[in-house]
């Protein structure tokens, strides 16, 4: 199997705190891969290293087989990528921003900045100085900017933080695209998890710089459960209820008004039933399935309880 990226025992250490500890990753040529952490998890970190914007303090990268040195540059030219915020000359149009970074990159293809600003959605405000772009807008210009020049890969830090939902459809949709016609690979960080269901193949979840897992959506999705979920006005009572009356023990207390029933889930009349007997005040009751936000919180809960063990 071919890898874009893989990381061997990656570490980043800053003035004696580990920013990113150990870190395996391996993300296949082609795929869309979903980096998944929270504030301060070692996300943008990696990908700096990944980009050569930051030097390892130990372990290695390998980008399509390759491993990376510190004085590695010239495969920079088949990636694109937005990490953190992008920067621009704001008082340049969005087109001559693109043009200086056609001449810097050293570019050749005529029409791929109209190309660009078309993918994005930005034809009509090509002209306009960026000073008076939205913060959406500014987010597509960069993506303009890291696709122009048809890279191989893609490194992309929040690329959707700004958007309304729907340029949130439209890049999604575009990134979809790229993926399957050109064979791009894309890594893409995002707190929004539900958007990266809609499009990624694989998922890892890094963790105080820790790669907790690493997997196919295709098998978070077979581990992800069907449930029960009842709405209550008191959930202790009516955990206490389920266990000693019904004798169910496969449930999870969500919060103090949220139960989560993972096992006979036919029997939902009756347990509603039961609760209401005793005095239980049951405001709604669906059936729910496990999404991809539900098993990257169970999977940051375990690991927090562990460290605090």
């Amino acid at each position: 199997m071919a890898y874009a990226i893989q990381t061997y025992n990656l570490s980043k250490r800053v003035g004696g705190h580990t920013i990113v500890d150990n870190l395996n990753m391996n993300v296949k040529a082609g795929e869309i891969y979903a980096f998944l952490g929270g504030n301060g998890s070692g996300k943008t970190s990696t990908l700096k290293m990944i980009a050569n914007l930051w030097k390892p303090t130990s372990g290695r990268i390998e980008v399509f087989g390759k491993t990376i040195q510190p004085q590695s540059y010239d495969y920079l030219q088949n990636i694109g990528s937005i990490i953190e915020y992008p920067s621009f000359y704001d008082r340049l149009s969005a087109r001559q921003n693109l043009e200086i970074h056609k001449k810097l990159s050293g570019y050749e293809e005529k029409g791929c900045i109209d190309h660009a600003l078309k993918q994005v959605d930005l034809t009509f405000s090509s002209d306009n100085p960026v000073s008076t772009f939205s913060l959406g807008m500014k987010q597509r210009l960069g993506l303009a900017r890291a696709i122009m020049t048809r890279p191989s890969l893609l490194l992309l830090d929040e690329p959707i933080n700004g958007l309304d939902p729907g340029g949130i459809k439209e890049i999604r949709s575009l990134l979809i695209d790229l993926a399957k016609q050109r064979g791009l690979t894309i890594v893409i960080s995002s707190h929004i998890l539900s958007e990266l269901e809609h499009m990624a193949s694989t998922v890892g979840i890094i963790h105080r710089g820790r790669m907790l897992n690493e997997l196919s959506y295709k098998m978070i999705s077979e581990m992800n459960r069907q449930s029960i979920e009842f709405t209550v006005d008191d959930g202790q009572k009516a955990a206490f209820l389920l266990h000693e009356k019904l004798g169910l023990s496969n449930f999870t207390v969500v919060d103090p008004h949220t139960i989560r029933i993972y096992e006979r889930l036919n029997e939902g009349g009756k347990i509603n039933g039961l609760l209401s007997s005793e005095g239980v005040e049951v405001r709604s009751m669906v059936i729910k399935q496990d999404t991809l936000e539900d098993y990257f919180f169970a999977m940051i809960g375990k690991n927090n309880t562990r460290e605090e063990n």
